[in-house]
């Protein structure tokens, strides 16, 4: 480990090497060690070296070393194969720092001196450390108490004079934008730097000082005696450590109101630390490499836009074999969308969830819940126009994407995610429309009893019971049983708008009803949002919109339900060869008979059925 001093900055670089037999654990274990004696979180650090973990094949050994990093706030570069073999290549080689990537000049070159390539890290720039900038709208109370009292004066005589819910939503958001950026502006400030948490006691302070008096006194006199005591202090004190941090987190758990969300929050805070600072992303396409920002979001709204269609094309080709669509069961029809009154959102928007995180319109559910009783009246009356004209705005309409990295490598599209964020209005008149839909749908009796995704006193757990007992009740009759799991891919994405149009249609939504739900599933558009850090200010970066042409909307309230009915069908079409259980795309085929050779030409006629029903609605298998 070589320190570098420079005016006030200091800079560490830490050179490694890990055999390929050895156990990484204890790799881990030593590099935590020292990581921790550098004291990281206001000081520059490098480390470089063989580490013999693959980054262009991730594992759980890449996985384990990266929530190390992740949890002292320290990246892995992706370098390209540094070891390249005529059958293999490999990037065993790292450089791995808490560093802005702007500050490194990285690369590779073949010194003729190994068969793996030497590793090159130039540091452009030696700065103070300082907490990274971010832009972001004030939101805090005194901003929002002027945002509700310019509100208050507001009498949205242009929304109730609009004459269709078009121009009534786009006067609406002009005057509530002016609102929010008069109360809220954008604001350049800079991120509270997050202590890191530490978990002691009085007797893990003892243990800890007790334990370094015998490791200096060890390493000084060479005593035997002294290092069997530090080991096992060090293991008294390890061991204290743990048990502080696992009580801590089992009193949040018990005194989580949500302790399934407290946990899952509990898991990632471990495996993966929130940076301060946000890497630029790259993409290689074709070969090449792209880095300016904005030509990086711009094809990641072309791949995420266009996955449905690549989808399809890539598991079918040729034309595609119609499936008949359901008969009409339905006793009455939903000709229209009942109006919303005041009372109705009033309750709807006192049940969502105070979030920061905003759609395009910049109004997440925090401002609308605080501004709730200004905003009431204008949305009751675009919300009607809508529901009486049949049409959704087009501004309601407009995803904005975030690319979620999954695993693999960072610069490969498809391995990302987009997670998607609608404006919360849309979301609210999406509340309102699907009651009238459930409501239709419970009178009528027409959602399939095999389905429980999405409906009322159904879940995951009833599903299991019905999966356990059709496989008893099989087993008690003698009879050999097996099950078959589909798994859909892109399912929501790939679904035609018009063949949605068409099974709403057949469960009795007409007239108006079916126009409202023509409007909210076509002339759809998306923009994908990437921050980054550039020179210590986190900024966003914003693509152009692109049509999207195919699916349910994701991130919606009623995508999932529009699915579940779309598939409404499906259960009835394999009826005679197979029982079906769903839990939204989660679909399973259950099949039993006391022969062995029909139940396996059941399931081979049931499959292919399967296939069938897949190939003539869009989905693929």
């Amino acid at each position: 480990m070589i320190k570098i001093i420079f005016k006030k900055d200091i800079t560490y670089i830490i050179g490694t090497y890990r055999s390929p037999d050895s156990n990484l654990e204890d790799t881990i274990a030593t590099l935590t060690r020292i990581i921790d004696y550098t004291h990281v979180e206001n000081k520059h650090l490098i480390i470089m070296g063989d580490i013999n973990v693959d980054i262009l094949e991730p594992d759980r050994n890449t996985a384990k070393l990266n929530e190390m990093l992740a949890y002292h706030n320290i990246q892995r570069v992706d370098l390209p194969a540094t070891r390249i073999t005529p059958i293999s290549k490999s990037s065993i080689d790292w450089i791995a720092s808490n560093m802005i990537t702007e500050a490194l000049d990285i690369s590779v070159f073949n010194t003729g001196l190994s068969d793996h390539t030497a590793q090159k890290c130039t540091i452009t720039n030696l700065e103070e450390i300082k907490t990274p900038k971010s832009v972001h709208r004030a939101i805090g109370g005194r901003n929002l108490d002027e945002l509700k009292w310019l509100l208050i004066n507001e009498r949205w005589e242009k929304v109730y004079t609009s004459l269709n819910s078009e121009e009534a939503y786009n006067n609406y958001r002009t005057t509530v934008t002016i609102a929010l950026d008069t109360a809220c502006p954008l604001k350049t400030a800079r991120t509270k730097k997050t202590k890191p948490k530490h978990f002691a006691d009085a007797e893990a302070l003892i243990l800890k000082n007790d334990y370094l008096a015998y490791l200096n006194q060890f390493e000084t006199t060479g005593n035997l005696a002294d290092r069997i005591k530090a080991t096992d202090l060090k293991k008294k004190y390890d061991q204290r450590l743990k048990t502080l941090r696992s009580q801590r987190i089992a009193d949040q758990i018990t005194n989580s109101q949500n302790k399934s969300k407290t946990i899952w929050e509990t898991i990632n805070s471990v495996r993966s630390k929130k940076q301060d600072t946000l890497p630029q992303l790259k993409l290689t396409i074709n070969g090449q490499l792209i880095e300016d920002t904005y030509a990086v979001a711009e094809q990641f709204n072309d791949y995420f836009a266009n996955i449905a269609k690549y989808t399809i094309d890539r598991n079918n080709g040729t034309a595609r074999r119609p499936v008949e669509l359901p008969g009409g069961t339905h006793t009455s029809e939903l000709r229209s969308l009942r109006p919303t009154t005041q009372e109705e959102l009033r309750s709807i928007i006192k049940s969502l969830k105070s979030k920061n995180s905003a759609g395009i319109d910049d109004i997440s559910t925090k401002v609308l819940k605080h501004c709730a009783e200004e905003l009431i009246c204008p949305l009751t009356d675009i919300f009607n126009k809508s529901f009486n004209e049949g049409h959704v705005p087009s501004a309601l309409k407009i995803s904005k994407i975030y690319p979620k990295f999954k695993t693999g490598s960072r610069t490969e599209l498809s391995n990302y995610r987009p997670i998607s964020l609608l404006p919360t209005v849309a979301k609210l008149c999406e509340k309102v429309v699907l009651t009238r839909l459930l409501e239709h749908c419970t009178l009528n009796n027409l959602i399939t009893s095999s389905q429980h995704g999405f409906v009322k006193g159904k879940s995951t757990t009833t599903a299991m019971i019905e999966l356990l007992e059709s496989v008893i009740d099989s087993l008690e009759n003698g009879n050999l049983t097996t099950a078959i799991f589909l798994d859909f891919s892109k399912a929501f994405d790939c679904l035609g708008h018009d063949l949605i149009l068409k099974k709403l249609n057949a469960l009795g939504v007409t007239a108006t009803a079916l126009k409202w739900f023509e409007s909210y599933l076509k002339d759809r558009s998306q923009v994908v949002e990437i921050k980054s850090t550039v020179k210590g200010t986190t900024k966003a970066f914003r693509s152009q919109p692109l049509p999207i042409q195919r699916g349910v909307p994701q991130g919606s309230v009623l995508g999932p339900v529009l699915f579940i009915l779309f598939t409404n069908d499906l259960p009835e079409y394999l009826s005679e060869y197979t029982k079906t259980l769903m839990y939204a795309d989660d679909t399973t085929l259950i099949l039993d008979n006391h022969s062995p050779e029909n139940l396996c030409l059941n399931a081979y006629i049931a499959v292919n059925m399967a296939y069938q029903y897949c190939d003539g609605n869009d989905l693929v298998v």
